[in-house]
Protein backbone atom coordinates (compact mmCIF):
# COMPACT_ATOMS: atom_id res chain seq x y z
CA UNK A 1 0.00 0.00 0.00
CA UNK A 2 1.15 3.47 -0.31
CA UNK A 3 -0.01 6.65 2.06
CA UNK A 4 0.27 10.32 1.63
CA UNK A 5 -1.34 13.21 2.78
CA UNK A 6 -1.20 14.43 -0.92
CA UNK A 7 -3.14 12.49 -3.41
CA UNK A 8 0.23 13.22 -6.20
CA UNK A 9 2.81 12.37 -3.46
CA UNK A 10 1.19 8.18 -3.60
CA UNK A 11 3.18 5.82 -5.07
CA UNK A 12 2.56 4.96 -8.30
CA UNK A 13 -0.06 1.43 -8.35
CA UNK A 14 2.49 -0.57 -10.88
CA UNK A 15 5.11 0.26 -8.08
CA UNK A 16 2.88 -0.89 -5.01
CA UNK A 17 2.23 -4.07 -7.23
CA UNK A 18 5.44 -4.92 -8.33
CA UNK A 19 6.74 -4.55 -4.84
CA UNK A 20 3.96 -6.83 -3.18
CA UNK A 21 4.78 -9.35 -5.68
CA UNK A 22 8.44 -9.19 -4.66
CA UNK A 23 7.50 -9.60 -1.32
CA UNK A 24 5.40 -12.65 -1.84
CA UNK A 25 7.65 -14.34 -4.56
CA UNK A 26 10.40 -13.75 -1.41
CA UNK A 27 8.25 -15.56 0.69
CA UNK A 28 7.32 -18.66 -1.34
CA UNK A 29 9.58 -21.50 -0.19
CA UNK A 30 11.79 -20.23 2.30
CA UNK A 31 14.84 -22.60 3.84
CA UNK A 32 15.41 -24.06 7.00
CA UNK A 33 17.93 -22.87 9.32
CA UNK A 34 19.62 -24.78 12.06
CA UNK A 35 18.40 -23.74 15.91
CA UNK A 36 21.04 -21.20 17.45
CA UNK A 37 22.39 -18.01 17.87
CA UNK A 38 22.56 -16.06 15.11
CA UNK A 39 22.15 -12.17 14.21
CA UNK A 40 18.90 -10.75 12.87
CA UNK A 41 17.81 -8.66 10.39
CA UNK A 42 14.20 -6.92 10.59
CA UNK A 43 12.29 -5.56 7.37
CA UNK A 44 12.28 -1.26 8.20
CA UNK A 45 8.23 -2.21 8.22
CA UNK A 46 9.48 -4.43 11.46
CA UNK A 47 12.09 -2.08 12.84
CA UNK A 48 9.87 1.16 12.86
CA UNK A 49 7.27 -1.19 14.44
CA UNK A 50 9.42 -2.40 17.05
CA UNK A 51 11.12 1.25 17.87
CA UNK A 52 7.14 2.26 18.48
CA UNK A 53 7.02 -0.29 21.01
CA UNK A 54 10.29 1.48 22.79
CA UNK A 55 8.76 5.00 22.53
CA UNK A 56 5.63 3.86 23.74
CA UNK A 57 7.38 2.25 26.69
CA UNK A 58 9.66 5.66 27.20
CA UNK A 59 6.40 8.13 27.42
CA UNK A 60 5.35 9.54 30.62
CA UNK A 61 1.65 8.32 29.94
CA UNK A 62 3.23 4.71 30.46
CA UNK A 63 5.54 5.65 33.32
CA UNK A 64 2.53 7.67 35.02
CA UNK A 65 0.50 4.77 34.46
CA UNK A 66 2.74 2.08 35.04
CA UNK A 67 1.91 0.07 32.34
CA UNK A 68 5.83 0.37 31.33
CA UNK A 69 7.84 -2.93 30.33
CA UNK A 70 10.50 -0.82 30.82
CA UNK A 71 9.35 1.09 34.41
CA UNK A 72 12.48 0.23 36.84
CA UNK A 73 15.04 0.03 33.82
CA UNK A 74 16.57 3.31 34.58
CA UNK A 75 20.15 3.18 33.67
CA UNK A 76 20.08 -0.63 32.48
CA UNK A 77 21.16 -1.40 28.96
CA UNK A 78 18.25 -2.19 26.79
CA UNK A 79 19.18 -3.50 23.47
CA UNK A 80 22.46 -5.67 22.92
CA UNK A 81 25.47 -3.37 22.35
CA UNK A 82 25.95 -3.64 18.19
CA UNK A 83 22.29 -2.32 18.40
CA UNK A 84 22.14 1.68 18.16
CA UNK A 85 18.87 3.85 18.13
CA UNK A 86 19.39 7.34 16.85
CA UNK A 87 17.18 10.26 16.97
CA UNK A 88 18.03 12.44 13.64
CA UNK A 89 14.59 14.46 13.23
CA UNK A 90 16.57 15.85 9.88
CA UNK A 91 17.71 12.79 8.39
Amino acid sequence: YSSARHRRALEAPELIGTRAGERAVARVNPGRLASGPMPVVFDPRVGSSLLGHLTGAISGQAITRKTSFLLEALGTQVFASGVTVLDDPHR
